[in-house]
């Protein structure tokens, strides 16, 4: 049986918009009105100015955590080489439904011009993927993680992935700790943290057997990482630059509907596409606000009750056990509310 590929929402969004604005062009050149089909090469000018403004992901890491797998699992491309004897010795770009997804090499292998190209990758970069295997983080790649992310100010725009993690025997609860003694002052959840395996993933495409295949695709954590990674984006991207095709096409559409005045079939065919897209970004704009509004405010509230239900925790009679274990409550409270607002967020879209 054939596997159902996962959806990331960016790629999704741009090749939707591909065939949106093909079917657009097509209405508009097949019109009988002149002034209707100059404006067809606008919906290409329109994709050609965008073109640049792609997301671009920089997959950072150790020698042989896995970059070029993640890349290959997630792109579907047979054209990455992932042997184990292959290192990435420059930085490969890989361009994927409008995106752009860097391969850098591994770091703090002893070799500094390595270091300074994959610098170079994140400076240009939307967003970094810094992956590491189970064995989690050696001394060298824990410094420049630290050196990555809180000196260069970088956290906000990263995610952690942990891959290779069905050849180890260690769970995602014992390995956060160390996780976390690396990446405080912040901890793993600050960086989407996500355990996987890309190369299980890859090997559950090739399995013959369904029962085999699920149990492959399941082990692997692949669909936790795509979640992952979409909600990411939508928590720490502009979104902008993705949807801004849409309100561009839009416009396009808005301009043909207002020279289209004859009363002719394939003019009123147009019109007719051209208000539906019209009236759904909109409509899918307004709801998206409000339902953003809506679940922002009740983070908002669950995170006050966390912060006083401490605080009322904390008085004179209350012992050193009890107030940090009403500390650990309401942390772990606002850990949940976070989580919480980052799937509904996810969800929306």
């Amino acid at each position: 049986m054939k596997q159902k590929p996962p959806t990331f929402i960016a790629a999704d969004v741009s090749a939707k918009t591909k065939v949106l604005s093909k079917e657009l062009q097509e209405r508009l050149i097949a019109s009988a009105i002149p002034e209707v089909q100059v404006i067809a090469p606008q919906v290409a000018n329109a994709l050609a100015r965008d073109a640049g403004a792609a997301l671009t992901l920089a997959f950072v890491g150790q020698y042989n955590a896995g970059k070029s797998t993640m890349i290959k699992a997630l792109t579907g491309r047979d054209d990455i080489a992932i042997d184990a004897d292959v290192c990435t010795n420059e930085v490969t770009a890989y361009s994927w439904h409008d995106l752009l997804l860097l391969d850098t090499p591994g770091v703090q292998a002893g070799k500094e011009d390595h270091d300074a190209l994959t610098e170079q990758a994140i400076l240009r970069s939307d967003l970094v993927v810094f992956v590491i295997t189970a064995e989690l983080f050696s001394d060298a790649s824990a410094r420049y993680f630290r050196h990555l992310m809180l000196d260069g100010g970088k956290a906000k725009e990263s995610m952690l992935v942990v891959n290779k993690m069905t050849l180890d025997n260690g769970t995602e609860g014992a390995k956060r700790p160390d996780i976390d003694k690396v990446c405080n002052p912040l901890g793993s959840h600050d960086f989407s943290t996500v355990f996987m395996d890309a190369k299980c993933y890859l090997d559950s495409l090739n399995c013959a057997d369904e029962r085999d295949q699920r149990e492959l695709r399941e082990a692997s954590g692949f669909d936790a990482f795509i979640d992952t990674l979409n909600r990411f984006i939508l928590e720490r991207c502009d979104l902008g630059r993705i949807t801004l095709p849409l309100f561009q096409l839009r416009s396009i559409s808005q301009q043909a509907a207002v020279i289209t005045g004859a009363d002719q079939p394939t003019e009123r065919a147009a019109i007719e596409l051209l208000g539906r897209l019209d009236a759904c970004v909109g409509e899918s704009k307004a709801q998206l606000k409000t339902r953003l509004k809506g679940a922002l405010g009740r983070a908002e509230r669950r995170i006050e009750r966390a912060g006083d239900d401490l605080a009322n925790a904390i008085h004179d009679e209350a012992s050193p056990e009890e107030i940090k274990a009403s500390e650990e409550a309401s942390c772990q409270s606002v850990t949940d509310a976070q989580r919480d607002l980052a799937d509904e967020a996810g969800q929306m879209i």
